[in-house]
């Protein structure tokens, strides 16, 4: 199936999504969330209609993880930004598998094929790995299961870009217990510096998506004052159409009135969340 084809068919399931959550949630076309949505969609997918498809024999696979409990159209739109952004060939979502440490994390069984039917809508571009199903990914960080996947493709020449938010635009963090943990910055650059990670074979990019105030670029100074602290990749930002958060989402769903938040879940997924009595 040609390219356009394929973004004439997700135009088709965008459209027909929107509509049925006006109706199920009984909205309006003027409702500004739906509004909001729609010009993101439209905005990306005209971006990526005036791009060649990809004629390289290296795919340009981007690696975003997302909790996805629930999925939300801030997750999804962009995803379909940065894909349009970057003339990505797909983009694969990473979400974490069953974690004994986290109960209130709706369990794979049922998170999972909710995000499958909410990816539907973009045709193959968009897709979920199924890599932390398995126990010796489950509870391993985003950064480290770029390189599992990678290492999965031993002939495949891929240009891989990792997605993630500018709050792990660091080396290092601390946590509330004054603990200090490696993050993006860190990971990545070990991960490439490991014997078996095959620079030839594979190149990393970072996307950062920033929050839409943060005007400037985060300079990289405080990762310059040593050598050890300049990352082995290239570093990009992304500013999204709009931010919004799982957290709003189930806090949403514990008030006994409809809140706004419930405008942000796809119509197919809305209905999963119902019978499974999820985030009550």
């Amino acid at each position: 199936m040609s390219r356009e084809l394929i973004l004439n068919k997700i135009e088709n399931n965008f459209n027909h999504s929107i509509n049925k959550s006006i109706q199920q949630y009984c909205l309006n076309e003027s409702n500004k969330e739906i509004q909001m949505f729609q010009e993101s969609f439209q905005n990306s997918l005209l971006n990526l209609r005036s791009k060649n498809e990809n004629a390289s024999d290296r795919a340009r696979i981007g690696y975003f993880p997302v909790a996805g409990d629930p999925i939300h159209w801030a997750h999804l739109l962009t995803a379909f930004k940065i894909l349009a952004d970057y003339n990505l060939d797909k983009i694969v979502l990473i979400s974490g598998g069953y974690d004994p440490s986290k109960p209130n994390l709706v369990h794979p069984d049922i998170r999972f094929p909710m995000i499958k039917k909410a990816l539907k809508i973009f045709e193959g571009l968009i897709v979920l790995s199924n890599i932390t199903l398995n126990p010796e990914y489950a509870l391993q960080k985003g950064e480290n299961n770029i390189f599992n996947i990678l290492a999965k493709h031993s002939s495949k020449r891929i240009d891989a870009y990792y997605i993630v938010g500018s709050d792990h635009y660091n080396w290092t963090t601390i946590d509330k217990n004054g603990i200090e943990h490696d993050d993006t910055l860190k990971i990545l650059s070990d991960n490439m510096e490991r014997n078996d990670f095959n620079k030839e074979l594979h190149t990393i990019t970072t996307i950062f998506i920033r929050r839409t105030e943060v005007i400037n670029t985060p300079p990289l100074n405080e990762y310059q004052s040593s050598s050890r602290h300049i990352p082995f990749f290239n570093i990009r930002f992304n500013i999204p159409d709009f931010a919004y958060s799982s957290t709003q989402i189930r806090n949403g769903f514990k008030k006994s009135d409809f809140d706004e938040s419930v405008v942000y879940i796809p119509a197919k997924i809305y209905p999963i969340i119902l019978q499974n009595n999820l985030y009550k």
